[in-house]
């Protein structure tokens, strides 16, 4: 008796490529700091520098800046509270004083 040839093979199926994910919005790379209404103040906090949240009497972060250490002027400054609309020019001014 015959043997019966083996059925066709079919051929491999191509690996077919992902489809394109439609087109996104650019992420921003840099990362966002919340921005409160009404910005911040850098502000004397029991003899240490201090964040506060515009409008708060809690401060948001204390730093080991003790202000008896800083220039007069600076010290009457940081009593009163300096304010800064945003994030950006609130690190700028935390640079001046801690380096």
């Amino acid at each position: 008796p015959e043997e019966p040839s083996p059925a066709p093979q079919q051929p491999a199926a191509e690996p077919t490529a992902p489809e394109p994910l439609p087109a996104e919005t650019p992420v921003d790379t840099q990362p966002q700091q919340p921005e409160p209404q009404g910005g911040y103040r850098l502000q004397s906090y029991n003899g240490r520098l201090a964040i506060f949240r515009e409008g708060s009497d809690t401060p948001e972060m204390i730093f080991d800046v003790y202000t008896r250490l800083l220039p007069q002027a600076d010290r009457e400054r940081l009593e009163q509270g300096i304010t800064a609309p945003d994030y950006e020019t609130l690190t700028r001014l935390i640079e001046d004083y801690i380096s």
